[in-house]
């Protein structure tokens, strides 16, 4: 099975740290009910047969 590591990074504004959380929670139903993951980036994680990992971007 693959592997790939998911990124996402944005700036929340919010009164709270518990506003933002509700906030991000709220953008991830979103991305959920749209199938919209544009907002995230994904790499394929490979190894080099030495035990390290290659990251490969990965296109839609």
């Amino acid at each position: 099975m693959k592997k790939f590591k998911v990124t996402f990074r944005d700036e929340i504004e919010a009164e709270s740290e518990e506003e933002a959380y509700k906030n991000i929670l709220n953008f991830c139903a979103m991305v959920y009910n749209s199938s919209d993951v544009t907002a995230f980036k994904f790499e394929e994680i490979k190894e080099d047969g030495n035990g390290h990992e290659i990251r490969m971007p990965v296109t839609p």
